[in-house]
């Protein structure tokens, strides 16, 4: 039944079933989720906060045992948790109650109202409170005391349940739906592609695959960014350490005089420029080291 169920999930006929059903619980809430089921102990913050009005956490508990009773009994079954948690029902259950605060405001901006007579219309139609086809107050008051509410908090409940049925369909009754939108919807919901494909690893068929030079030039034109070598510089050098070879070297007179030459403001004198000849043996030494 489960996997039934989630298969056809989307589908109108489960929708309509599911209507039906939550219609029948808010029919008969107080059978199961009476207001005084808990105690009456004070509740201790919020679940949510919709336009500046607070959702109580006791309002989001009945939701939520509500809507899972809802579900266990299409499933006939109690819910796993695993299965719970995959169906959303906690969440569905506090977007239940912030939908009716909005549609409540709704309401109420469009001046909707519900009459003390559509109240008790709804209520006589209830079979909870009915025997033999027809409304009896007896009864109507032995189920409510059972269930430790009182008839002030359950016509209460029905005027906002009345309440919220009527802004929808005034909401519903103003909808316009164009020919374009309407395509679309039955597209996306009916529309389907089937696809046949084949699963293969690329090592799986590398043996059977033949490439000739053509093809590897062809690719090797079309990425040849891949196959650059990157910018390199080659260099050869010597090292030599002066101080090791100096004894080696030999300057010879021409290249004493040109040292002397090139470099000849490194020979002064308190008089200005010494003469090679007397600064001849600082110059090859200098010559020799360089």
């Amino acid at each position: 039944m489960l996997g039934i169920m989630r298969k056809y999930k989307e589908s109108i006929l489960i929708k309509v079933v599911f209507v039906i059903i939550v219609l029948s619980f808010i029919g008969t809430i107080f059978l199961v989720w009476g207001k005084g089921g808990d105690g009456g102990g004070r509740s201790l913050g919020y679940a949510a906060k919709v336009d500046g009005t607070k959702i109580s956490l006791e309002d989001y508990q009945q939701s939520y045992y509500r809507l899972r009773g809802v579900y266990e009994q299409l499933y006939q079954r109690s819910l796993p948790p695993e299965i719970e948690k995959q169906l959303g029902i906690k969440k569905m259950a506090i977007e239940n109650l912030v939908e009716s605060m909005l549609i409540t405001k709704a309401a109420k901006k469009m001046g909707i109202s519900v009459s003390k007579d559509e109240i008790a219309t709804a209520i006589a139609a209830i079979p909870s409170f009915q025997k033999n086809g027809a409304f009896d107050f007896q009864q109507y008051q032995a189920t409510l005391k059972a269930n430790r509410m009182t008839a002030g908090d359950f016509e209460e409940a029905q005027k906002s349940e009345l309440t919220i049925k009527k802004a929808r369909k005034a909401i519903q009754d103003k909808a316009v739906v164009s020919d374009a939108d309407a395509e679309t919807y039955y597209h996306k919901k009916n529309d389907r592609l089937e696809l046949q494909y084949a699963a293969f690893t690329p090592e799986s068929v590398l043996a059977e695959i033949k490439l000739t030079d053509a093809d590897l030039d062809s690719y090797l034109k079309g990425h040849q960014d891949q196959f650059k070598t990157p910018e390199q510089i080659s260099l050869q050098y010597v090292l030599i350490e002066p101080s090791a070879i100096a004894g080696k070297v030999s300057v010879s007179d021409e290249e004493v005089q040109t040292y002397y030459q090139k470099n000849i403001d490194r020979y002064q004198g308190k008089n200005g420029i010494l003469p090679l000849a007397e600064v001849k043996e600082k110059v090859k030494a200098d010559a020799t080291r360089n």
